[in-house]
């Protein structure tokens, strides 16, 4: 295992108490940041991320999810974890090509099994698309981030699949519906607001 170099993390002053230390962790060979907030000492939840498909291995990616899954038992301070399916178009790293669909579907599924302890996996539907992301709901993702409209423009300029994402509420209940999953409307905390199984 690579060596891990500490960093102080500034925690902006509402949030602060003074029995919070923070820090990132950052894996020297790969330069991933990780950032270990103690979730438990704020008075919300947050969501998890990882990007992937880029310079990273598979060692790396369980590496990544296995720091969230220890993070998640010792605090239970995330609502959701996110993958990120990094896009190639006009960024430095335009050379490195981007995972496969198959690959991406295989990372969903690898999370939903090892990421036990989350309640939620996202799909960023924008990232990877309609097709992509109805798909992925059989692969355990349960979360597809709902009616967006076209003002996440910094994944469509990086090359995804949705060049303006917008999606109704009938539209998302249709995409969701149409491989057997039951749409449900619901708020930030994953309270249900409307059940749509009918």
């Amino acid at each position: 295992m690579p060596d891990l170099i500490l960093y102080p993390v500034v925690v902006p002053k509402f949030l602060a108490k003074p029995s919070i230390n923070k820090f990132v962790l950052i894996n020297a060979p790969v330069r991933m940041a990780f950032y270990t907030p103690n979730c438990a000492q704020y008075w919300f939840k947050s969501n998890a991320t990882m990007l992937y498909g880029h310079i990273e291995n598979f060692a790396h990616r369980i590496d990544h999810m296995n720091r969230l899954r220890l993070l998640q038992d010792k605090t239970g301070g995330f609502n959701t974890f996110i993958p990120l399916k990094f896009r190639n178009k006009d960024n430095d790293m335009s050379h490195v090509a981007e995972s496969s669909v198959i690959e991406d579907l295989r990372n969903y599924a690898i999370a939903r099994i090892f990421m036990d302890n989350f309640d939620h996996i996202k799909a960023y539907w924008p990232m990877i698309g309609r097709q992509t992301a109805q798909l992925s709901q059989t692969f355990g993702l349960d979360d597809l981030d709902g009616t967006i409209d076209d003002s996440t423009k910094i994944y469509s300029m990086a090359g995804a699949e949705e060049q303006t994402p917008s999606l109704t509420t009938n539209e998302l209940i249709d995409l969701i519906k149409s491989v057997g999953k039951n749409p449900v409307e619901r708020d930030t905390l994953y309270g249900v607001i409307k059940d749509y199984k009918s």
